[in-house]
């Protein structure tokens, strides 16, 4: 896979998927993919109408963890889950019984500036990217709404993620704090809340 592909904003049905920002797109509404999830989508959009296994697919994602194949099945489910696809009655990915998944639709590269640009995306760690300066930025240390804050994990468009400690029960959780104007958008509201749904449906050790 080039680096070049991996860059190219790719069309398919009325979505449009980046794969240097991890984004999904549905007639400019955000949807915003785990990493390892978003990782399978591109696999199966760079490669349409193959056959791709369970071990290739699992080899390629999870490369560098020791994990089950309910991991991929869980992985396939929350793309299905964002794309609206049925399992039963395929529009996009189908499964090959005993032998992996298929991507069967038809898959384009869209034209122009891709939506990151558009929105002023920052990749965690990218110097070269402006941050939206209508996020809060929050300090390490700092406690918010009981939730002491540890470090940064990552920005987008959508908000920034921090790694935190839940004070209450005592246990590490993921903390999205998005920019103000935000939240009196209901369209943006409710991409997050069928985000929090999608991370809330997944169930594994690994993750």
């Amino acid at each position: 896979m080039s680096a070049a592909a991996s860059r190219e904003l790719i069309s398919f049905g009325p979505f449009e998927f980046e794969a240097a920002s991890g984004l999904l797109y549905q007639e400019e509404q955000e949807i915003l993919l785990p990493i390892r999830v978003a990782k399978v989508l591109e696999i199966l959009l760079l490669r349409p109408g193959e056959v791709l296994s369970k071990d290739e697919l699992m080899t390629e994602v999870w490369q560098d963890a020791f994990v089950g194949e309910d991991s991929l099945t869980q992985a396939i489910s929350m793309v299905r889950s964002a794309l609206g696809d049925d399992p039963r009655d395929p529009t996009f990915i189908q499964t090959i019984p005993k032998r992996g998944y298929r991507f069967i639709a038809e898959v384009g590269a869209a034209d122009g500036p891709s939506h990151a640009e558009l929105v002023g995306f920052e990749s965690a760690g990218d110097p070269g990217i402006e941050k939206d300066d209508s996020t809060p930025s929050v300090l390490a240390g700092a406690n918010l709404g009981g939730f002491e804050i540890r470090d940064e994990l990552g920005s987008g468009a959508m908000g920034v993620v921090y790694r935190a400690r839940d004070t209450v029960l005592e246990r590490e959780v993921a903390l999205k704090v998005l920019p103000e104007d935000f939240v009196s958008d209901p369209d943006r509201v409710a991409c997050f809340e069928r985000e929090a749904k999608l991370l809330a449906a997944v169930s594994h050790p690994n993750i």
